[in-house]
């Protein structure tokens, strides 16, 4: 059984420090020889953000934000969101089988339903509607923006846990580009091609992305002699932007992937790196994000539209039964369209009030189809059938948001009020036919249906204060609610069939979300030291619980929970050629109340299920264009890891505590770079999920590659 994990003193960390103690005397040995105070100063980089729905510095935010741009994800040698979480504390990912199954994490809050995550994910400000889109790479992005606890009160629904803002790489003034070709073990392959520049005059300028991967799966099916998970991605981008006169901006940008992926099953056996379906199983996946930004400036302030698109489609095909023999599987056909526009008034940010108000609507269509084939009579009816679960979501949204910021002194007070109103629609159809050696047949049963709606209403305020110690120490305070409307169970009616009785329909969840915290920027540009402390109340939770012995999954609002810690963030620039960073998250996420639907327990002070209780990272890196004549190094060493998380709210799976190394070293000329990398350098093995009574899913094992790169 291929399984080795790291503890919290695991030789990942004693690694990690011999690289940080050849970091330091290289700097000792570095300032020893230099004789130019001008040239040993570093310069801290600015971080801006757009949290407040328009550009501010981080350090001005009163909230908890980590940044990770495009530079950082060389330290987790990859280049997806995913693999940027690693730089974030308090977020983690749980993956469930496969890149649709993607779930964020943050402060210990977390899990989806269908169309309605708990942390939102945006691109350029529009909304992605389902975690089948959150596996995606970031080949465009400039800088990725963790927005810790509820953000309601600017971005409305589904945002309880946090906002990750995704911000796409705006086209240069000059013409400009970027290749980067890379290879690896699994017969991994990868080529990325930027385009920048004017399109004939200098008030419009565009950028364009193509994105292409492939690697072989990791794990085996001996039932069907080939390697189970694949995944191969064809990407691309566009960015458009026009200027026509000093007044007028407008952008246009578009994001979208393709992705063909074999799906991992739960492996059942001793080995994490085998299954044994018999039926074929994979992933087709297809997202398009399209935005339309307009501003315009009136003098005393701007107003600016927001508008967005999002069309996506998602083919799955399952061995539902896990085994070598045929059973049951399934096939799901998902196609999702969602519209938004929001239209907002900002005020020219140069008095002492500052402030935006503004209208937001979206509406979202889902078909969700499933079909289940019983090849062998499992669910009871003695003869091979197929059981049809047809559904039709529709949600429209409307809302109306206002914030200010009031600056006296040393003082700067944030207060905000969003009214949001939603209705949720749902048509459901389950159906029973035979199926026989051609196919579907007679119907066997007569088709149940369920036929509903719902309206729901909250007020999403925001409040906040703080104060310059003095211009590099600012402390802050706030409180903010999160919201995420009520839905329906679409596993009822299926339920029904085999006389399972579930709950049809859920209410909303809320949280209030109470930081304080810090951000100071250390002496003579040395870096930047962010500290915050929070506690989160989860109010009618929306408990996910799975009946036993099956896979029915339904939700219920049998739950609160709380969760309290905080966070720290560090980096160090003690050199123009360094650079040092470290993380760390602690989340005490318990359960105050937890009634499960089957057996009437109470699961009060168990642990909330899929975050972890503790998160952390440590990176140094080291950059000088020129060492050997005109030849420059570049060269990273990143490690992250996670402790304490269980996989079920009875909290009898314990998660795996894990340890993950990378590393990168390129060596340079002019704007040319040839480089290896490694991810997971010690080969360490974790369990991601286990499903209970089915199996469990395993990470990626260690990949070591090599590319190079060029720009223009």
């Amino acid at each position: 059984m291929r399984r080795c994990v790291l503890d919290r003193t695991g030789h990942g960390l004693v690694f990690l420090g011999s690289c940080l103690l050849c970091t330091a005397t290289t700097l000792h040995a570095d300032d020893a020889a230099s004789t130019d105070p001008a040239e040993d100063a570093a310069v801290l980089p600015d971080v801006v953000v757009s949290s407040g729905k328009r550009d501010r510095d981080a350090q001005d935010v009163p909230a908890s934000i980590s940044v990770v741009d495009s530079q950082d994800l060389e330290l987790t040698a990859g280049r997806s969101l995913v693999d940027a979480t690693a730089l974030a504390p308090n977020v983690i990912v749980q993956n469930q089988g496969g890149r649709t199954s993607t779930y964020f994490y943050t402060r210990g809050i977390g899990r989806s339903e269908l169309n309605f995550p708990i942390v939102s994910v945006n691109v350029n400000g529009v909304a992605l509607p389902d975690p089948a889109f959150f596996g995606l790479d970031l080949d465009a992005a400039e800088q990725v923006e963790f927005l810790r606890g509820p953000q309601g009160t600017l971005y409305g629904q589904n945002t309880l846990g946090g906002v990750i803002n995704i911000r796409l790489r705006e086209p240069g003034e000059v013409f400009a580009g970027s290749a980067e070709l890379l290879a690896g073990e699994r017969d991994f392959r990868e080529v990325a091609v930027r385009l920048e520049g004017p399109l004939g005059t200098d008030k419009v300028r565009a950028a364009g992305t193509v994105l292409w991967n492939d690697i072989d799966g990791f794990v085996d099916n001996p039932t069907r002699d080939e390697s189970q998970n694949p995944e191969k991605t064809l990407g691309a981008s566009l960015y458009l932007v026009a200027e026509p006169n000093a007044d007028t901006r407008v952008t246009l940008n578009y994001f979208g992937q393709d992705r063909d992926d074999g799906l991992v099953q739960y492996a059942q056996g001793e080995d994490d790196f085998e299954i044994v379906n018999d039926t074929k199983t994979f992933e087709e996946v297809r997202s398009d994000v399209w935005g339309i930004s307009l501003s315009y400036d009136l003098g005393h302030g701007r107003v600016e539209s927001q508008t967005g698109w999002v069309v996506g489609d998602r083919f799955t095909q399952n061995d539902t039964d896990f085994t070598a023999a045929p059973l049951i599987t399934s096939t799901a056909d998902v196609d999702i369209g969602q519209w938004s526009q929001e239209l907002r008034y900002l005020s020219d940010n140069g008095g002492a009030l500052d402030y935006v108000v503004g209208l937001y609507g979206s509406g979202l269509s889902n078909d969700f189809d499933v079909y289940i084939n019983d090849l062998a009579g499992v669910t009871g009816l003695e003869m091979p059938v197929q059981i049809r679960d047809l559904v039709l979501f529709d949600d429209l949204t409307l809302a109306a948001f206002g914030q200010a910021n009031w600056r006296v002194g040393r003082w700067e007070v944030v207060g905000g009020l969003r009214y949001h109103t939603q209705k949720v629609e749902t048509d459901n159809s389950n159906s029973i036919v035979a199926l026989g050696a051609d196919g579907p047949g007679d119907t066997l049963l007569p088709e149940a249906q369920l036929v509903a709606e719902h309206d729901f209403s909250a007020w999403l305020p925001r409040v906040g204060a703080t104060y310059a110690v003095n211009p590099d120490l600012k402390l802050y305070t706030s409180a903010s609610r999160g919201f995420r409307a009520g839905g329906f169970n679409n596993t009822a009616l299926t339920a029904a069939r085999l006389g399972i009785d579930l709950p049809q329909a859920y209410d909303p969840e809320y949280t209030w979300n109470y930081e304080l915290g810090a951000k100071w920027l250390l002496p003579n540009n040395l870096g930047r030291l962010d500290v915050a402390a929070f506690y989160i109340d989860w109010s009618d939770m929306q408990s996910e619980q799975i009946f036993p012995d099956t896979l029915f999954d339904f939700r219920t609002n049998a739950a609160a929970a709380s969760s309290t810690g905080a966070e720290l963030e560090l980096r160090l620039f003690p050199h123009p050629d360094w650079e040092l960073g470290a993380t760390y998250g602690y989340a005490d996420a318990e359960l105050d109340r937890f009634i499960e639907a089957t057996t009437g327990e109470n699961l009060r002070g168990n642990q909330v299920p899929g975050g972890a209780r503790s998160t952390w990272s440590l990176f140094a890196r080291y950059e000088r264009p020129e060492v050997w004549g005109p030849y420059g190094l570049k060269a990273n060493v990143s490690a992250n890891g996670i402790q304490d998380r269980f996989l079920d709210a009875q909290n009898l799976q314990p998660g795996d505590d894990y340890t993950l190394v990378n590393a990168r070293l390129g060596l340079t000329w002019r704007e040319f770079e040839l480089f290896t990398f490694v991810r997971n350098a010690f080969d360490k093995t974790f369990i991601e999920y286990e499903f209970p009574g089915f199996g469990r899913a395993v990470n990626e094992p260690r990949l070591y590659g090599a590319g190079v790169s060029a720009r223009w």
